[in-house]
C-alpha cells in the first residue's frame, strides 16, 4: 500500500497543473489510516478541468518520484522480454 500511494502522489500532482480549481474532501482520507501511511490522493475531471483531493497542503507540494518508475519498467521488461514471468 505504502508503494502504491507514492505512486498515486505522483501521477496525481502532475495531473493538478492543469486544474482551473481544486478541492479538498477528506473522505478518502479513511483509506490512508486504515494502512497507517501518510498520503494524497488526487482525482481530476479534465472534462471541468477540476481536481479533488484529500489533503490540499500535501497535494500543494512537490514530492520526489522515488520509486515510480519501477512499475513502468517491470511491464516494459516483460513486454518485451528482457525479463522473464516466474509466476
Amino acid at each position: 500500500m505504502k508503494t502504491f500511494a507514492a505512486y498515486v502522489i505522483t501521477a496525481c500532482l502532475s495531473s493538478t497543473a492543469l486544474a482551473s480549481s481544486i478541492t479538498e474532501n477528506t473522505f478518502w482520507n479513511k483509506e490512508f489510516s486504515a494502512e497507517a501511511v501518510n498520503g494524497v490522493f488526487v482525482l481530476c475531471k479534465s472534462s471541468s478541468k477540476s481536481c479533488a483531493t484529500n489533503n490540499l497542503a500535501r497535494a500543494s507540494k512537490e514530492y520526489l518520484p522515488a520509486s515510480t518508475f519501477k512499475i513502468p519498467n517491470a511491464i516494459i521488461g516483460l513486454e518485451t522480454g528482457v525479463i522473464k514471468n516466474e509466476h
